[in-house]
């Protein structure tokens, strides 16, 4: 235990009985180098300094939050997601607000997550799901400690957003996405113009920006692709949102324009992620079999996806974030919401009714899902598999880099880095007519509208005649 400047740390406890002894490090002494500490930048990550939700979490009343952590070498492996470090700091946190802890990865100058928080009775606790090797250079101070920082997220600022949005969107001559406003009477005067329309879906905290500036090199790869009239896309909150919820809420946004049932139009669906169950749930449940013509699901968890994994590819987007890596409509606060959900998973403070909950493979929702009527639908499943990657993919390294056992999260089997392929085929099991198309692609989970592989599968599945 380190007190300093009325501020207190102190080891908890570990499940394996790890040997752990923490302290605050200054300022001051981080900085210069001071007390036999290696120089390290204090400078915050990107991510943060972007964050109007995130602050430095100070550990006393000089405002340090930084702190070391001295282990054995041969206890640094016990710390893990399923074995968490507990430490315990006497500074009071809100009850909505989370706490992050990262360290500087210094063969990569990346930051990596490793840690989270929560309030607790007399202060605030933290849980560390990983700990540095500190065996890599910059990485230990002269007496052997590991060294972390540590920041504050407002809880209800993570949740507050102006979803869901129905908008209409474009590629601009510097080749970036554009939306309108997405004002109802507007957005129905285009539909009523329009006879082929796309309608993108996101995934997992993510937005559809990436997936409209894909769609618009659809025709260059493909021979015979016609082209849409209208490009909409459908933004959501997918964290603390239930999934059922989403497609309802896609429906009536979707009616508000002109596409109820028997609208006359030719409407295809492509989903992301996440936003493939979105999709699945609107078609198989709310009547959106009515609406749209032919659905392609990139990378979906027809099966679910466990709880420990999904904590697992949180914490890789929380790495992403921290860098400023991430793909959101508002990076800050996609990761604002992806430490406030991390803190609650890996705390085990509350339990989760949301988007969580509802990922587990046994869950009530899939029971739903996984039984609904055969929607008659022509269904386009497209799967990455990174085993296939040549040279691996730009997303694919990085998260190598950030996180070294990656390839061990699904035990071998052939996976996008978030969804396993047996997950994805499942509705190709599920006897429905037409019977679904699967094509797996050499492409990880963040890159399918930026692989051309993955993108020309995507443009054969629009084209095809089924």
């Amino acid at each position: 235990m380190t007190t300093n400047s009325k501020g207190t740390l102190r080891v908890i406890s570990h499940p394996g009985k790890a040997k752990a002894s923490v302290k605050i490090v200054s300022v001051a002494a981080s900085t210069t180098g001071e007390k036999g500490l290696e120089t390290l930048s204090l400078e915050a990550p990107k991510g943060i300094q972007a964050n109007t939700s995130a602050s430095a979490f100070a550990f006393n009343e000089a405002g340090s939050n930084r702190f070391s952590l001295d282990i054995a070498p041969d206890d640094i492996a016990q710390i893990t997601s399923e074995q968490p470090l507990t430490l315990k700091s006497n500074q009071a946190i809100a009850k909505d607000e989370s706490l992050l802890v990262c360290y500087k990865d210094a063969a990569t100058g990346l930051y990596v997550p490793n840690g989270f928080g929560y309030k607790v009775r007399g202060g605030a606790e933290l849980k560390l799901i990983k700990v540095p090797d500190g065996a890599q250079p910059g990485a230990k101070d002269l007496f052997g400690a590991v060294q972390m920082l540590a920041f504050k997220f407002a809880g209800k600022i993570g949740f507050e957003n102006p979803y869901p949005l129905l908008r209409a969107a474009w590629v601009n001559d510097d080749g970036l996405a554009e939306y309108d406003n997405g004002e109802v009477t507007q957005l129905r005067e285009k539909v009523k113009q329009a006879q082929r329309i796309l309608l993108l879906v996101h995934g997992f905290t993510g937005d559809t920006r990436f997936m409209v500036v894909g769609q618009s090199v659809l025709k260059s790869v493909q021979a015979g692709f016609v082209d849409y009239d209208l490009v909409l896309t459908y933004d959501y909150e997918s964290i603390n949102t239930a999934i059922q919820d989403s497609a309802r809420q896609l429906k009536a946004k979707l009616a508000q324009i002109g596409l109820g049932p028997d609208h006359g139009k030719t409407v295809h669906l492509v989903a992301h992620s996440l936003g493939t169950q979105v999709s699945r749930w609107f078609v198989e449940q709310e009547g959106g079999k009515k609406i749209v013509a032919r659905v392609v699901l990139l990378g979906p968890p027809n099966n679910g996806t466990s709880l420990a994994v999904v904590q697992k590819w949180l914490t890789y987007l929380v790495g992403l974030g921290l860098n400023g890596l991430l793909s959101a409509v508002s990076p800050a606060l996609a990761l604002a919401k992806l430490v406030q959900a991390l803190s609650i998973v890996v705390g085990g403070v509350e339990k989760i009714d949301t988007t969580l909950d509802q990922l587990e493979p046994d869950s009530e929702f899939y029971q739903g899902l996984n039984g609904s009527p055969d929607p008659q639908v022509p269904y386009h499943v497209i799967i990455g598999d990174t085993s296939k990657v040549n040279g691996k993919g730009e997303s694919v390294t990085l998260l190598q880099r950030l996180y070294p056992s990656i390839s061990l999260l699904f035990a071998g089997q052939p996976n996008d880095i978030a969804i396993s392929v047996n997950s994805d085929q499942t509705v190709a099991t599920l006897g429905r007519t037409p019977s679904p198309h699967v094509r797996v692609v050499a492409c990880d989970h963040l890159s399918y509208f930026s692989i051309k592989s993955s993108i020309k599968e995507i443009a054969k599945a629009l084209a095809s005649g089924e």
